[in-house]
């Protein structure tokens, strides 16, 4: 089993989205057993020029601050990618990322 690796903010990718064994590693890692819901918006999902088919969704709490985190609802590619946030997630949050500094 995967370890989770948590969050990583790219402003290269439109949309929010996980691997498939990042996701199952994310659920082991709050100790729920559970199979990945089916997405409620599948779809396609372009990286590298190259288009994915989602294959589930998992409700996934993101920790943006020390005691602050934020409940999404993550599609899920078969490939193996940490937690992506992508810009729609950055952009509805009104996240900058400073890529001179490394922080949001």
């Amino acid at each position: 089993m995967d370890v989770f690796h948590g969050a990583c903010p790219d402003t290269g990718t439109q949309r929010m989205d996980i691997g498939k064994s990042q996701a199952k590693a994310y659920l082991a890692s709050i100790f729920i057993d559970a199979k990945l819901a089916t997405s409620m918006d599948p779809g396609r999902y372009r990286l590298g020029g190259v288009s994915y088919v989602t294959v589930g969704v998992v409700q996934i709490r993101v920790p943006i601050a020390e005691d602050y985190f934020l409940p999404m609802a993550v599609n899920v590619i078969d490939l193996n990618l940490p937690l992506l946030m992508g810009l729609d997630i950055l952009d509805l949050y009104r996240m900058y990322v400073n890529s001179v500094t490394d922080h949001l």
